[in-house]
């Protein structure tokens, strides 16, 4: 798949204390991944800090914000707030923040703590949840060969919006391509999630069904007894 092939993706180790935020946001985030992961394939990238843009092939610009970076030898996240090392302009640091914010009313370290120990896998993560929870329309991991910095990205125009039926079907092609890539415990909690976050109403929900409706269209999601989703049909 070209996610994986382009960001090298396996699965996150993941800290107990962010997987609930993993779970709600995760899926909404690696939607809008896969449109965006299709644009910059095998392009090269360069990032204009003070400019606040990120640049491939010297085609596509788009305006970043920064998260943080990642240092290969040291395997040490740091996130952008918290780097004394380079000047980063105020103006991208405002989702980096945001996350701290709600790390702090949340009590949730990951976000709280300058510098982690982490898997280079593990930053994907980040920028899943910071589509999901802070919209954007994509993010990247660009290698500078010593580490990588995460970014998140917006569209400088707004994408072409889908009609209902596209958009009722690409949710029974992205929810299946997640579980499918990522080690998902909680299987139907993310599928609520995701449809809660596509404002689906829930009709019937039970340890093994979960039904939801929008505009007469529905998504029917059945699991076994540990919650592994067995089929999703609309």
């Amino acid at each position: 798949m070209l996610f994986k092939k382009l960001f090298g993706i396996n699965n996150f180790t993941l800290y107990k204390s962010f997987s609930t935020l993993y779970d709600q946001y995760a899926t909404l985030g690696f939607e809008k991944q896969l449109v965006f992961a299709e644009k910059v394939e095998n392009k090269d990238w360069n990032i204009d800090l003070n400019a606040g843009t990120i640049t491939f092939n010297n085609e596509l610009s788009y305006p970043v914000q920064l998260l943080g970076s990642f240092s290969f030898a040291e395997k040490m996240w740091v996130w952008s707030w918290a780097n004394q090392a380079t000047k980063i302009p105020r103006k991208l640091l405002e989702t980096a923040k945001e996350f701290r914010a709600y790390g702090k009313k949340r009590k949730i370290g990951e976000l709280t703590r300058g510098s982690l120990k982490l898997a280079m896998t593990d930053i994907h993560s980040f920028g899943l949840v910071a589509l999901g929870m802070f919209g954007g329309d994509g993010y990247y991991v660009g290698n500078f060969g010593e580490g990588a910095l995460l970014v998140t990205i917006r569209e400088p125009k707004s994408p072409a919006a889908l009609s209902e039926e596209e958009e009722h079907l690409r949710i029974l092609s992205v929810y299946p391509q997640f579980i499918a890539m990522f080690e998902i415990k909680a299987q139907q909690k993310v599928l609520k999630n995701y449809l809660s976050a596509k404002k689906y109403k829930f009709t019937e929900e039970t340890d093994t069904h979960l039904i939801a409706r929008k505009n007469g269209r529905e998504i029917i999601g059945i699991f076994d007894e540990k919650g592994v989703l067995l089929q999703l049909k609309g």
